[in-house]
């Protein structure tokens, strides 16, 4: 011991001296260990990596055996964010008992608290007294300006030594550089929340604009084929009618009979277009009133349920019992139903099976889903099927317009539509969602 360093016999000078290098070498290993407990804490802003670090830090630099860390969640509740001497949920259940009793008594004093000889200078712990056979430890507040963001837990359980007045100061330099690392992290965390938020209001931002623009499309687009139907719908209607009137009065064996009938059947799918072109610009003339959505959708079906029957399609219902109403113009929801179920039909060339769906979705909409079995869309253009003019279909199969035209019909009603598919040959689903009447 230091007693064989001591030359004998020995005066007070030698001994003061002896002292006070001992000293200078605990306060320089102090020292290096805040630096690297600088170094340390300020290297990391992940709240669990940064509590993880402290925790070693203190085993090392203070020779505890059990070390925790209490602190405050948003809803002013204490929890054990980090630890290591003890094990199982019965030990930790005991220092977070204790860490609340001493955090109430340090959230008037903001005092630490050093418990020698077990817990025996302060009586009101006397009940912790043998847990875990603690010999001494150290209780501190992590505080920063105003605010206490929990406490440190320093026991020595093996070590038979006691945590000294010396070793509280130590401590409390300590935690000092600790709150600082503490708090910046707690902010770092904040500010990743806050950048998760800005980046889904950017996400739904870009696709509000993108609706924006969609509707600002369709708008110009709708009066510019208004227009434009109009001018040729004239001319066109004379075109067939006089082709009609060829086809009827000359005989079957002139040659060029067979050209008249190119010439009708290109004019009346010239019709088709134009029907659908002013159909497309005439979405203000809605006659709204209450509906039952499954009445709607069978309605529908009446109109195209043999066509389906024999393209072989199989219709499965599910339909929601006792639906509410919605507020619909009933005719412009059956053209959306219908052009949906046709291109489902179609989309089935070899049979299939069709499956609609209606559902309730509390509080205040109501869910339609159409799903088939057929070939599927392409990953690509599931971003396009909505717009003006784009189709997959053959050159003569379809105007391109359909879906546009549902979308503007669905907007009306105060709904949305959208498209799933997980691609060729894999079915599609549409759904449209609308509000419910109220009242």
């Amino acid at each position: 011991g230091a007693y064989d360093y001591i030359a004998k016999p020995f005066n007070i000078d030698e001994l003061t001296t002896l002292i006070e290098k001992v000293l200078e070498k605990k306060e320089l290993k102090f020292t290096l260990a805040l630096y690297e407990t600088s170094r340390a804490v300020f290297s990391s802003l992940k709240l669990d990596d940064l509590l993880n670090i402290i925790v070693d830090l203190s085993i090392r630099t203070f020779r505890a055996d059990e070390v925790s860390i209490m602190l405050y969640d948003e809803q002013e509740k204490l929890y054990l964010a980090a630890s290591s001497g003890f094990d199982g949920e019965i030990e930790k259940e005991k220092r977070l008992t204790l860490g609340q009793i001493i955090a109430e008594k340090t959230k008037q004093t903001r005092a630490p608290l050093l418990l020698v000889e077990g817990f025996g200078n302060y009586p009101e712990f006397n009940k912790f007294v043998d847990y875990n056979g603690t010999n001494s430890a150290i209780l501190f507040p992590i505080i920063r300006g105003d605010n206490l963001l929990g406490l440190i837990n320093l026991t020595r359980t093996q070590t038979k030594e006691n945590f000294s007045q010396t070793d509280l100061q130590m401590v409390s330099v300590f935690v000092a550089q600790i709150s600082q690392a503490i708090e910046n992290a707690h902010l770092y965390k904040k500010l990743e929340e806050k950048i998760t938020e800005l980046k889904e209001v950017c996400r739904n931002l870009e696709i509000s604009q993108a609706k924006l623009i969609q509707s600002e499309k369709l708008a110009a687009l709708g009066q510019l084929a208004g227009g434009a139907a109009h001018e040729l719908n004239n001319p066109l209607s004379g075109i067939l009618g006089f082709a009609q009137i060829l086809i009827n009065e000359i005989p079957n064996d002139i040659p060029w009979k067979n050209d008249l009938k190119e010439i009708e059947k290109s004019a009346q799918r010239c019709k088709k277009i134009i029907a659908s072109l002013l159909s497309f610009s005439r979405q203000s003339q809605f006659d709204f009133k209450p509906a039952n959505v499954n009445e709607v959708i069978e309605e529908t079906l009446k109109l195209c349920e043999h066509q389906i029957t024999l393209a072989n399609v199989k219709i499965v219902r599910n339909y929601a019992q006792n639906s509410p109403f919605i507020n619909a113009s009933t005719s412009h929801l059956q053209q959306v139903f219908l052009n949906i179920i046709v291109n489902a039909q179609q989309a089935m060339p070899k049979g299939g099976t069709l499956t609609i769906n209606t559902y309730f979705r509390e509080p205040d909409s109501i869910e339609i889903s159409f799903i088939d079995t057929g070939i599927g869309i392409e990953k690509e253009n599931l971003k396009h099927i909505f717009e003006p003019f784009f189709t997959t279909k053959e050159v003569g199969k379809g105007t391109g317009l359909g879906l546009s035209v549902s979308h503007g019909i669905i907007q009306k009603h105060q709904g949305n539509i959208r498209v799933e598919s997980e691609g060729k040959d894999k079915g599609a689903k549409f759904v449209i969602t609308l509000p419910i009447l109220k009242g």
